[in-house]
């Protein structure tokens, strides 16, 4: 699903029994997915991702949360162990998760 030699995004494509397109998933260089698009009623709604250097999901944002004005359905932040400390909803509160040493 990746091009490594060109980085480019590249595309696959869902269909439904008549051969419509009905999902559409476009994938970063490193294979992350970025966007995905979904036919409903005749129109294209899309779900974003966001990534880090490493490939951790930063934020994601919903076609529904975006239909309604919201900057994102979900984000996250890590710690130096890429493990996820916090966690945001759509209205910005958040939790907090806590490590032990075992990373337990």
């Amino acid at each position: 699903m990746r091009d490594l030699e060109s980085g480019s995004l590249l595309k696959s494509y869902v269909n439904d029994f008549r051969g419509n397109a009905c999902k559409e998933t476009i994938y970063s260089g490193s294979g992350d997915t970025v966007k995905t698009g979904r036919m409903l009623g005749g129109v294209e709604h899309f779900d974003t991702f966001t990534y880090d250097y490493i490939g951790n999901l930063l934020t994601e944002r919903t076609a529904y949360t975006a239909s309604l004005g919201g900057a994102f359905t979900g984000k996250y932040e890590y710690d130096h162990a890429w493990r996820v400390t916090k966690a945001y909803n759509t209205e910005n509160n958040f939790i907090t998760n806590v490590y032990d040493f075992s990373g337990n």
